[in-house]
């Protein structure tokens, strides 16, 4: 199971990773004035939005978010709960682009599994 959690309210688990800025799977656009963001943007919602292309285009690009990944995958894959912590949550956060695209990923290696393929 992938959660989205707070670092602020979460209590700490061998399940967390962080995903933050400053982590690889940070979000590096931000409507706060006082982020260290390298891009800033007027609202939460277009920070979430941006990020998407962004990650995409990452995570075939930069080889330590695409390691990360896969180890993530491999987490979950195996039967591991995976929480995703960064400071949003419970608000919108880029972190549901992350779990969307782990689940994905799971959803066709279990289908590739069942059809014997792999």
């Amino acid at each position: 199971m992938i959660k989205i959690v707070n670092k602020h309210w979460h209590k700490s688990t061998a399940d967390d990773v962080y995903a933050g800025r400053g982590s690889p799977f940070g979000n590096p656009y931000s409507h706060l004035p006082n982020s260290k963001a390298e891009f800033k943007v007027a609202t939460r919602e277009e920070a979430i939005e941006k990020y998407l292309p962004w990650f995409e285009k990452q995570r075939m690009n930069d080889a330590v978010l695409y390691q990360g990944l896969q180890h993530l995958i491999h987490i979950v894959a195996n039967g591991g709960n995976l929480n995703l912590v960064c400071y949003c949550a419970p608000a919108a956060c880029h972190c549901q682009h992350i779990k969307n695209y782990l689940e994905d990923v799971l959803r066709d290696i279990k289908i590739q599994e069942k059809n014997g393929i792999g």
